[in-house]
């Protein structure tokens, strides 16, 4: 997907075309390219509880971290530079989705609660 931006939550190891580096990580992808930073996390996000993400861009610089507890970590889990104009284009739109695959397994994905601020 071209002009794009996406951060992925992934419990599926498929490093023989992509570049997971486990099966319980944190990826961001450009432009529909799996081949950007990934971080491990622990525990499993297939723990059964819920978790918590917090995605934060500040003009030149996306972080994302996670949790189990409504508590933002101090610390990002990965960092990326990236400038989303670039990536974008020059429009004023832009879209924000949710998507999730499991192939031929099967997990459950939620999305309990999700908010938009511009600061």
């Amino acid at each position: 997907m071209p002009n794009s931006v996406g951060v992925e939550f992934d419990i599926w190891n498929n490093e023989q075309w992509r570049n997971d580096s486990d099966n319980n990580h944190v990826g961001i992808n450009l432009n529909g390219k799996f081949k950007g930073p990934t971080a491990s996390v622990e525990p499993s996000f297939q723990d059964g509880a819920s978790w918590y993400a917090w995605i934060d861009y500040d003009g030149s610089q996306l972080e994302v971290r996670t949790n189990q507890k409504d508590e933002r970590p101090s610390e990002a889990l990965l960092t990326q530079s990236l400038n989303l104009q670039e990536i974008l284009g020059d429009t004023e739109e832009a879209f924000v989705g949710f998507t999730a695959s499991t192939g031929g397994a099967f997990a459950n994905h939620d999305i309990l609660s999700w908010t938009y601020q511009i600061k």
